[in-house]
């Protein structure tokens, strides 16, 4: 089983970003545990795609996945966290690791031949 470097720093970014603080706000941080799981489904979801392209190499798609559901998951968070607390949040270092982990899991999947 070959793994590719890439995907492997992408699911490192993505797994740090967990303890990270991903928005601050005027009170403080916020991080994805604070968050509603229903707003993180994206997120938890795009682990697991990512998990799965590293595990099946040849799950192109998985890699598409990962990255577009990880990439996106901040807006998702955005939205959660300015209905909870009325302030329009700015991203923090966990935001924007995960986002660069969804660019790298897309960059992987570009560079991957079609099949």
């Amino acid at each position: 089983m070959k793994v590719e470097p890439l995907k492997l720093v992408a699911l490192a970014l993505a797994l740090a970003s967990i303890p990270a603080p991903w928005f601050t706000t005027g009170g403080g941080s916020v991080g994805l545990l604070d968050i509603l799981v229903v707003f993180m489904a994206p997120f938890y979801v795009g682990l697991g795609a990512a998990a799965l392209s590293i595990v099946k190499g040849e799950e192109r798609y998985a890699a598409l996945m990962a990255g577009v559901l990880l990439a996106s998951s901040p807006a998702y968070a955005y939205i959660a966290v300015y209905e909870m607390t009325g302030v329009k949040p700015l991203p923090a270092a966990g935001a924007l690791m995960v986002v660069a982990a969804g660019v790298l899991y897309i960059v992987s999947w570009l560079k991957s031949p079609a099949a």
